[in-house]
């Protein structure tokens, strides 16, 4: 259960300036906390719900926000346009500002020239376009953290390749010595076909070692049967206008999606695939609801 960690960019490219935030755990939460009451304008990097999230918190003290990414719109390998469209336009009401599509080469720039001394000031882009900002959140995914499992990275997603029972293969591990759980594991998603899947997030992170732990010491069989899940919640402190932003998400969403509503106050989305709905997400809903979209997937 070795995770993965927030992948960083080069100190030769400013990686290391002060200023510079990588989100993976609390630790680094704390510092990014601790920073951004003090900084005068914030630059995001990525277009992932992480870095919405910071985004948000950053913005919930009044700072100006800065979203570079290269796709087009947020979320975008999740969501649909409609509902990704939906939450930049809410993020803009409260002062955060997208910059699309842009360059993936880019420089943080510090006070000082050269090397990773000083504080950082803003980012340059290859195109020479320029962001200024005196606190900058790197949140473009996560790197595999393989440590003594390295043997065993030769799963096709680059972890560990598992059974439904989190068995690893690979390496020179015995069948049922090895376990891997979590972020690192490859499992058979069962709800898409048994195909092997890698999932990010803390809902798995936390079922899967309950399942492993239960094989483990119980000797049970019964294959991992997960029905995946997301969520994020941002604006919820006090006297947030218009109010708190708070999706879930569940299954897995192929076919066709169809969405309902704008964010005024709530958006549904039902992705349906060969008739079949696979997965649903509900934004704003209350837990009753949220419960029900559970249902539906």
């Amino acid at each position: 259960a070795i995770g993965c960690g927030a992948r960083r960019l080069d100190d030769r490219l400013g990686g290391s300036l002060s200023g510079v935030h990588y989100l993976r755990d609390h630790s680094q939460a704390l510092k990014l906390y601790d920073d951004m009451t003090r900084c005068k304008r914030v630059v995001v990097i990525g277009g992932s719900f992480l870095a919405l999230e910071a985004a948000a918190a950053c913005a919930a003290w009044g700072v100006p926000v800065d979203v570079a990414m290269r796709e087009q719109l947020v979320m975008q390998h999740i969501f649909p346009p409609e509902l990704s469209q939906q939450f930049m336009d809410h993020f803009k009401t409260r002062g955060v500002s997208f910059h699309t599509s842009m360059e993936n080469e880019y420089t943080l720039v510090g006070t000082e020239e050269g090397g990773s001394a000083g504080r950082v000031k803003g980012v340059r882009f290859s195109s020479g376009a320029e962001l200024e900002g005196d606190l900058v959140v790197v949140a473009v995914g996560a790197v595999r953290d393989p440590g003594p499992a390295s043997a065993l990275l030769r799963g096709p997603a680059g972890g560990v390749q598992v059974d439904g029972n989190f068995r690893a293969s690979g390496g020179h591990a015995a069948p049922g010595s090895v376990y891997a759980v979590g972020d690192i594991a490859e499992y058979p998603l069962l709800r898409a076909g048994g195909a092997v899947r890698r999932s990010e997030f803390v809902d798995h992170a936390r079922r899967s070692a309950t399942h492993c732990a239960a094989h483990i010491l119980h000797n049970s069989m019964q294959p991992y049967d997960y029905l995946p899940y997301f969520y994020s919640r941002v604006f919820e402190h006090k006297g947030s206008d218009p109010g708190p932003l708070v999706w879930a998400m569940y299954g897995v969403p192929t076919g066709e999606p169809i969405v309902v509503g704008n964010l005024n106050p709530k958006s549904i989305v039902i992705w349906v695939d060969d008739g079949r709905a696979v997965a649903a997400l509900l934004a704003n809903g209350s837990p009753d609801e949220v419960a029900k979209v559970a249902g539906i997937a």
